[in-house]
């Protein structure tokens, strides 16, 4: 049986990297990070996570915020947080920085990864998309000799 790899599938594996980018450069333990703890290290690392996402990924707020748990609204709070600590911050500032870093450097290996998924992503599109396509000319078929007989 073949195993059929979703864009969402696709998207969870992006987003689960950045939060190990993130672990690494900030020093927190993963489940933490997704867990429900409220820290100030903990909150400054869960709104690298977002930002991060959003920036190199630009993926939808609706699945960041599935992806923690969260609703869509405080991932657009805490992005607005995150653009004033940069600006305000420096810490706060240099850890992403550091992080934007780490991921870029990693970036050829993630990518290739990432591309792979996609791949697959777009073969199981155009099979099914195929598959329609036959369905539909069958019963275009089908119901050129309906109307003959009549």
């Amino acid at each position: 049986m073949m195993m059929t790899i979703t864009r969402e599938d696709s998207m969870n594996d992006s987003m689960d990297s950045i939060v190990e980018f993130v672990c690494l450069v900030t020093q927190v333990n993963k489940n933490d990070l997704l867990g429900r703890k409220r820290n100030r290290v903990l909150i400054d690392a869960k709104r690298m996570c977002y930002s991060a996402i959003r920036e190199i990924y630009n993926y939808p707020l609706t699945s960041i915020g599935g992806f923690f748990r969260m609703d869509h609204t405080s991932v657009i709070h805490h992005l607005k947080a995150h653009k004033n600590l940069l600006e305000w911050d420096s810490s706060y500032s240099e850890k992403y920085n550091n992080l934007l870093d780490v991921i870029q450097s990693q970036d050829s290996f993630v990518e290739v990864d990432r591309v792979i998924r996609e791949i697959e992503i777009m073969k199981n599109e155009i099979a099914l998309k195929q598959l329609l396509i036959k369905k539909k000319v069958n019963e275009i078929k089908t119901e050129g000799f309906e109307s003959v007989d009549e």
